[in-house]
């Protein structure tokens, strides 16, 4: 706000009179730098700095000087003699490349009055700063997740994986599934905070087959991983517990057809079922006080559920026939 002084006598007495003129102020409203919110080393980078002038013309002119990591900034203002109230815009162009670091940016607004050229004011209109950051921005990470198998109308999970970014709190992630029949998007949970995450999925009721899942994790600047894992459901035997905790070994997996499964000690029952996606049986059997089971499986290649029955309980695991 500039200030009028005048001298005026009334009475014979002399006064010293100070007016506030408003309507000569200028100020600067805000500063914008693009891009937004990171800047690479070879990016252009503007900024844009809006000011309120309170008489018209607004022609002016800006520089700028920079000098490591600080960058000063100057611009004059001619405003003519109108009393209308205008804008403008001083933008300040950094040409590439840029040290990685944080940079300070001030901004001295100058102002005179009468057609360019024009001589500034003793004290400038107004100040500020503001500060801006060059780095880099690495995509984020997310961890595979194992093909996995779930009983029909069993929830699976949850199932952990892990993700990695230089701003870990400011990750989005999402899941969708490719068999919305069997596995729609709003039966897939996601749970954890940081690095540590969490999936349960919950097939539909009554729904056999195979879902893809692509789980996606965006770090909001335009970089992004993903995962993709199957998921089978099938019509598992009453009981069954689908685990791979139990003490049962089945190897090689994926095989040719022949392997051997591990029992872990000797059992006195034990039955196997060989299941396909569909959830039909295609084999079936049955042995005795055994503890090491040498199959040898002549199918069709393809993902099969291998079903082991012991005194210990079902158990079901993903068998890949090559």
């Amino acid at each position: 706000m500039n200030t009028i002084t005048t001298l005026k006598k009334i009475g014979g007495i002399l006064l010293l009179v100070f007016i506030h003129a408003p309507l000569f102020g200028q100020h600067i409203d805000s500063m914008v730098v693009k891009p937004s919110p990171l800047i690479g080393v070879n990016d252009t980078v503007k900024i844009f700095v809006y000011n309120t002038f309170s008489s018209g013309g607004c022609a002016g002119n800006a520089h700028f000087s920079k000098s490591g990591f600080n960058v000063m900034a100057q611009a004059l203002h001619c405003q003519g003699a109108l009393t209308v109230i205008c804008t403008d815009i001083d933008t300040i162009v950094l040409d590439p490349p840029h040290a990685l670091g944080q940079y300070r940016f001030s901004f001295v607004l100058n102002s005179g009055f009468g057609g360019p050229p024009c001589t500034p004011g003793i004290v400038p209109n107004d100040f500020d700063t503001t500060y801006f950051t060059v780095g880099t921005n690495n995509a984020p990470t997310i961890s595979p997740i194992e093909n996995d198998t779930t009983c029909k109308n069993r929830s699976l999970g949850p199932l952990a994986f892990t993700v990695g970014d230089e701003d870990i709190n400011s990750l989005v992630i999402h899941a969708y599934s490719d068999n919305q029949a069997l596995i729609a998007n709003s039966g897939i949970n996601l749970s954890g905070t940081g690095t540590n995450r969490d999936v349960t999925l919950t097939p539909s009721a009554n729904q056999l087959g195979k879902a893809n899942i692509t789980i996606v994790v965006d770090d909001n600047l335009n970089q992004r991983d993903s995962t993709v894992f199957e998921v089978y459901v099938v019509d598992c035997p009453l009981g069954t517990v689908t685990s791979t905790r139990a003490k049962i070994e089945i190897y090689p997996n994926p095989t040719s057809g022949d392997l051997v499964i591990n029992l872990g000690k000797i059992h006195p029952k034990v039955e196997l079922s060989l299941t396909n996606t569909e959830g039909r049986e295609v084999k079936k059997w049955s042995f005795t006080q055994v503890e090491a089971i040498p199959l040898s499986i002549r199918e069709e290649s393809g993902m099969y559920m291998l079903t082991v029955s012991t005194d210990q309980g079902a158990f079901v695991y993903r068998l890949v026939l090559e």
